[in-house]
């Protein structure tokens, strides 16, 4: 999934938490860290690796 699509489903989702998860996506697939993430977005790094490690593995699962 390229940039573009990110940025479709960010604009098109209306739940709130799928927002924030494909926005962390769309920082990760730009190549800022992890770390970076949670703070940008204020989550945990936890949740981050999470739907990273879910993203690599998976895809976007809706």
């Amino acid at each position: 999934m390229n940039n573009t699509n990110l940025v479709a489903l960010i604009k098109f989702e209306k739940n709130a938490r799928k927002r924030i998860r494909y926005l962390a996506l769309l920082h990760f697939t730009e190549g800022h860290s992890r770390t970076a993430i949670a703070n940008m977005l204020k989550v945990s790094r936890t949740i981050v690796n999470g739907w990273v490690t879910n993203y690599l593995t998976h895809g976007i699962v809706a």
